[in-house]
């Protein structure tokens, strides 16, 4: 009988993980559609069995000269084509190429930041020199890209060495994401020549880059040196792996006990500025990093900021402890808490949501002029407010996981990662902020159109869009999104399938469907009916207390979906002696197409008023939130 019942138990789990892996009701594009046909995804949202990706990894060796700006590099990549293609061309990116003169932005720079952009001196492709001049008819240069056409073609599991040599000036302003911080302090990222991704939804992938849309790389290793005069210091992507060759004894002892410390290391103080005794007395300093399976490598460097560091237990199962520190100005107030803040995140990521160890050794928090992300790195700006440095660094290390652990291609599924660390940060600042603020700046601009032209589906294709309905679609609406599934599906069943999610596409290229398909499998049943609004539809939530009526010992209170998108009815009743009771669904009362729904309140005590409770979800009238009994 036992027998019996585990494979009666079997079947029913096959049939329902089956169930959910049939061809989904949602619109998905023809170019995703063939990796249904060519198994290198799966209807139940894992990769497929033909699945496969390629892998650049990069040794790179760059100078800087922090007076002229000159930035001199040559780079060793080894690209491993994994895919079932011969490869007759490459596209390599040349991202330094935004600040090019006549390239086309989307966002405005100073005329004197505009430039030639990255000159490529040399360029060897498996010991055969390639002609890059203008002139040549094996490359085609266009804006921040190169097509390459292959002396030699690649073929399936080829691995093909590209020896690049390249320097370009950094921009001294119009500091988008990468560029002079002040005089002697710089911030520099996307400044060597990558190979594009090509995968198996749309073969290479030659985007645009023009200053709004975020990108897409594959994984690697990197390994890279860098060049300074001595009196700088440099924090990087990765581990770095020869301290005792740049810092100074007193320091390097500073640096190495903070890689065990629970409370702040100050590595570097105001007094130790003085001195100008931090790194060697060599006149200029190699300093080399190393990074495991990234996507992508930056760098800052200052002769003048402090340095705070300290370490947290990330795995309580392995004790694994990653090292957490913070490069800032001494006039940046809210840095000195940056460390600590960063800890705290950290821990909610780890221990609450996702439930993740924190996937890399370390994190650096530099303050530049930016809000922005990298493996390993953060780029940040001094804030007055220190509940925004809490939002802000919050959001920038989540992105971590997104797109960095699970690599989301963000130039066309920028809600993939900014809606979902929105999300994120919302949880976060609620988690560890005092009192709780609960992203203060959630709505922004966005409620004042919600529901109007620019209110745009979140399935858009985020390359074409601009800011600030960018900002409002891709961060905003989707964290709303999140924010009434996670209610729908319970919060354990909601990280269970968040959890889910990452394992299976750690380390790989998820699409949309990828996402929306492992939360079908896991949560056991078929969210198309609530994915599809939100994402595909024009639309907003707009509920509305449409009556109260006494039915004998209890109150009907009918609310009504007036607006196309499903969220949770979140109900506050007032009595008339002022005390006040919560009572709430999901939306799932929504799934039926219904637009109406009766919460029913006993009636112990006379009901005064009552109130939708919009909470951090999005509701686009609230004039018709509240009616009082007459």
């Amino acid at each position: 009988m036992k027998h019996h019942i585990i494979s009666l138990v079997s079947i029913l789990v096959c049939f329902t993980i089956n169930l959910f892996a049939q061809p989904s009701d949602l619109y998905i594009p023809r170019n995703i559609q063939k990796s249904y046909k060519n198994n290198t995804r799966s209807m139940d949202g894992k990769p497929g069995k033909q699945y496969w990706q390629n892998r650049c990894d990069y040794d790179i060796h760059v100078e800087f000269d922090p007076k002229s700006l000159l930035l001199e590099g040559s780079e060793q990549v080894y690209f491993q084509n994994n895919s079932p293609d011969s490869l007759k061309e490459m596209i390599i990116l040349l991202l330094p190429n935004y600040f090019k003169k006549g390239n086309r932005r989307t966002m405005n720079i100073d005329p004197e930041d505009e430039s030639n952009g990255i000159t490529i001196e040399e360029m060897i492709i498996n010991n055969q020199a390639i002609d890059i001049s203008t002139e040549s008819k094996m490359v085609d240069y266009s804006n921040t890209s190169m097509e390459i056409k292959l002396p030699e073609t690649i073929i399936p599991g080829q691995r093909s060495t590209l020896q690049i040599s390249w320097h370009y000036t950094l921009n001294r302003g119009s500091h988008n994401r990468t560029g002079a911080v002040d005089s002697s302090s710089f911030f520099i990222a996307y400044f060597f020549p990558r190979i594009a991704v090509y995968d198996d939804i749309d073969g290479w992938n030659d985007f645009i880059y023009t200053g709004c849309t975020e990108f897409y790389n594959d994984f690697g290793d990197f390994n890279v040196s860098i060049k300074v005069p001595q009196e700088f210091i440099i924090w990087a992507t990765g581990k770095l792996q020869n301290p005792e060759e740049v810092l100074e004894e007193k320091y390097l002892k500073r640096y190495q006990s903070a890689f065990t410390s629970d409370s702040v290391i100050h590595i570097i103080d105001s007094l130790d500025l003085d001195q100008k005794t931090i790194s060697n007395g060599i006149s200029k300093n190699n300093w080399r990093f190393s990074a495991i399976n990234v996507s992508d490598f930056a760098f800052a460097l200052s002769n003048h900021y402090l340095w705070d560091a300290s370490s947290l237990i990330v795995d309580k199962r392995t004790k694994r402890r990653i090292f957490v520190d913070a490069a800032y100005n001494k006039d940046s107030k809210d840095f000195y808490e940056t460390v600590n803040i960063s800890k705290k995140a950290i821990e909610f990521m780890c221990y609450k949501l996702p439930g993740i160890p924190f996937p890399f050794p370390k994190e650096t928090v530099f303050n530049g002029l930016d809000e922005m992300e990298y493996p390993m790195m953060v780029n940040l700006v001094s804030y007055a407010d220190i509940h925004e440095t809490i939002r802000v660094t919050s959001h920038e290390i989540f992105h971590s996981y997104f797109p960095f652990y699970t690599g989301i291609n963000e130039t066309k599924y920028a809600w993939m990662d900014e809606g979902i660390t929105t999300f994120i940060t919302f949880l976060i600042s609620e988690d560890i902020d005092s009192p709780p603020h609960a992203y203060l700046s959630f709505y922004g601009e966005y409620k004042n159109h919600f529901g109007d032209f620019l209110d745009i589906p979140i399935f858009s294709a985020s390359d074409y869009v601009i800011k600030p309905v960018y900002n409002w679609i891709y961060y905003t609406k989707t964290a709303a999104f999140f924010l009434v599934l996670r209610d729908l599906l319970g919060e354990d069943k909601f990280r269970t399938a968040f959890q889910e999610f990452i394992f299976r596409w750690n380390g790989k290229h998820p699409t949309p469907f990828d996402l929306f398909f492992t939360f079908n499998e896991v949560a056991g049943e078929n969210l198309d009916w609530i994915i599809e609004p939100w994402f595909y539809e024009f639309g907003y939530i707009d509920l509305a207390i449409d009556d109260i009526r006494l039915k004998k010992d209890e109150y009907e209170i009918i609310v009504e979906k007036r607006g196309r998108y499903p969220a949770p009815v979140k109900l506050k009743v007032i009595y008339e002696d002022d005390s006040n009771k919560m009572f709430s669904e999901n939306a799932a009362v929504w799934k039926n197409s219904i637009s109406k729904f009766s919460m029913i309140v006993p009636g112990t005590k006379r009901i005064k008023s009552a109130e939708l409770i919009n909470s951090a979800v999005i509701d686009a009238d609230l004039t018709n939130n509240r009616m009082q009994i007459k």
